[in-house]
């Protein structure tokens, strides 16, 4: 019994690793093109554009609802963190209905929406690979 609960406890530590206890557990990591224009909700500042900085958008799963978090920070060597927000995702309609048609998830172009706070915006994945761009519609 005490190696059962032992086992449990293992794996218990094991899937926790992966899991942060606000969101879920992370699905997807992805970095904005600096070519893209920022997301609606993370304007700082009319002086910040992407080609200098670095912008994270994370995804997580979890039982309740799927959840985003993004990430903008300064250039390296500083990289201080200039915004940090999570809110909803889902995949955009148009998305859902070619996974559903083709049975597959390595098409692309891909759009996901995520909504912070109140604001969505639509963002495109236009190849494999972990860059993404804001898009103002599909």
């Amino acid at each position: 019994m005490k190696t059962f609960l032992k086992l449990l406890l293992v794996i218990f530590l094991l899937l926790s690793i992966g899991c942060d206890p606000r969101y879920g557990f992370v699905e997807s990591e992805f970095k904005l093109s600096t070519d893209s224009r920022l997301p609606k909700f993370a304007l700082i500042s009319n002086d910040i554009k992407p080609n200098n900085i670095l912008v994270t958008i994370t995804i997580y799963s979890n039982p309740i609802s799927d959840r985003a978090r993004i990430i903008v920070y300064t250039p390296i060597p500083e990289h201080k963190i200039l915004y940090d927000e999570a809110g909803s995702f889902r995949w955009h309609p148009l998305t859902e209905k070619q996974f559903k048609k083709e049975k597959r998830y390595d098409m692309y172009p891909q759009y996901m929406i995520i909504k912070i706070n109140n604001i969505e915006e639509i963002f495109e994945q236009k190849t494999k690979g972990d860059i993404l761009y804001v898009a103002g519609h599909p």
